[in-house]
């Protein structure tokens, strides 16, 4: 073989080879910009993860506060629930007392008034009584006694004696 197509089947390989070459650096150049794309897709997906992570972390937190504030108000309203009670009880003895005083107030009244109703009775009684003894007291005054009747001359008796009513 002759030193010239030595050379052409040389340069035919070289040229196959650098062709070869151009298309292997162009296959690996788009399969770097897929992979370089893939990459910036996958950093914005951890970027927004991150962000979700960071968003659902602040509303852990947020979560968090709002259930210990709640479990603080839950602790005072039970804690006023217990004095509410204890006040009501309170008030329910003092209603009670107040009701065993009121009754207490209506047995002494009925017996102050039956006491009173009793003395207006003897009292009613007795002033009759008195007033029939009286009115008895007054008659034998208007009448002339028998001793009178028996002296009738006499002045000093007279004056003693009350004048004979004619009726």
């Amino acid at each position: 073989m002759d030193k010239r197509s030595c050379w052409f089947a040389f340069l035919c390989l070289l040229l196959a080879v650098n062709i070869s070459l151009v298309g292997y650096m162009h296959f690996r150049k788009e399969l770097t910009r897929k992979l370089e794309n893939k990459m910036e897709l996958t950093n914005m997906e951890i970027k927004e993860k991150e962000s979700s992570i960071i968003h659902f972390e602040s509303a852990l937190e947020n979560s968090k506060k709002l259930m210990s504030t709640t479990e603080t108000e839950v602790t005072d309203l039970q804690d006023e629930i217990k004095k509410s009670a204890i006040d009501q009880e309170n008030k329910a003895k003092q209603v009670k007392d107040c009701q065993n005083s009121v009754e207490n107030l209506r047995t002494e009244n009925g017996i102050k008034e039956k006491e009173e109703t009793d003395n207006h009775d003897n009292y009613a009684a007795l002033q009759a009584k008195w007033s029939e003894t009286i009115n008895g007291l007054k008659q034998q005054l208007n009448e002339r006694s028998q001793l009178c009747e028996h002296v009738k001359n006499a002045t000093e008796v007279r004056e003693h004696c009350p004048p004979i009513k004619t009726s």
